[in-house]
């Protein structure tokens, strides 16, 4: 886990050093375009149809990656939380009229709705933040329902309903019984996030054409891949590939250490 941590924290410190590095990554040189990689010290990983610098264009995209995909789970997390702790709390009508809700969004492919949706309102950073994180939230609403399903059972739940609390002091002592797992779902879904937001520019509905992204370079870069111009689809194409293997390496490692299903099949020493 620790040299998934450092790599991650790697990318994430180029990611913050891009725009003081290359203020404009979309800078234009037409009389070098196509420039094989590690043959001049100022694009050290080529340049693409336009002449832009690929290793601009990768940090810029790296950026976009990682910010679509942290504060679009931090979206989902917050529309998704709060609806399951009413389901699970209350009962009820309440608590079916939501799980209906999130079948019905979860029998829905993600990558399909935010295709309409964004063929709709239109490409741009805003708009696939906000589309991918409201689509996103029937997950965290779920887990959340499970896990207060539990907890209302345990006895500091029953004793404080013996003592006579109502559910929103209830809720002030579940809630940080189920944090860890809510950071654990977030961290699940931030892969998933990055993932959704490369396919979509890949597709030409995602972040726009002024916003760097790397799914718009592999797209961009695949007409070229079989006349010999690997870099411009591959290089992106594998920091996605890396990037995504980290994230869910730290997070497969977080469920393991934090989820007591699986700690308690460990076996004993």
């Amino acid at each position: 886990m620790a040299r998934k941590v450092a790599v991650l924290l790697c990318l994430m410190g180029l990611a913050l050093l891009a725009p003081v590095l290359y203020p404009n990554p979309n800078a234009q040189n037409l009389l070098e375009t196509l420039r094989p990689p590690f043959q001049a010290l100022a694009t050290p990983l080529g340049t693409d149809e336009l002449g832009r610098n690929l290793f601009a264009l990768l940090l810029h995209g790296l950026g976009t990656s990682l910010l679509v995909g942290m504060v679009c789970s931090l979206v989902s997390a917050l529309i998704g939380v709060p609806l399951g702790l009413l389901a699970g709390l209350r009962g009820g009508w309440l608590e079916q009229v939501i799980m209906r809700a999130t079948e019905v969004q979860m029998a829905l492919p993600n990558v399909l709705l935010a295709l309409v949706s964004l063929t709709f309102l239109g490409s741009g950073l805003l708009n696939l933040i906000v589309v991918i994180g409201v689509f996103g939230w029937a997950g965290f609403a779920r887990y959340t329902r499970a896990t207060v399903l539990v907890q209302r059972e345990l006895e500091y739940v029953l004793s404080a309903k013996a003592l006579g609390a109502n559910q929103w002091r209830i809720l002030r002592h579940v809630l940080p019984n189920i944090g860890s797992g809510i950071l654990l779902q977030i961290s699940l879904d931030f892969p998933q996030n990055v993932l959704l937001e490369a396919s979509l520019s890949f597709l030409g509905v995602g972040v726009g054409v002024d916003t760097p992204s790397l799914g718009a370079m592999v797209s961009r870069g695949y007409s070229y891949l079989f006349s010999g111009i690997w870099w411009l689809s591959l290089l992106p194409g594998a920091l996605i590939m890396i990037l995504v293997l980290c994230i869910t390496g730290i997070s497969e490692s977080l469920r393991q250490q934090l989820d007591p299903r699986i700690r308690q099949r460990k076996p004993q020493p």
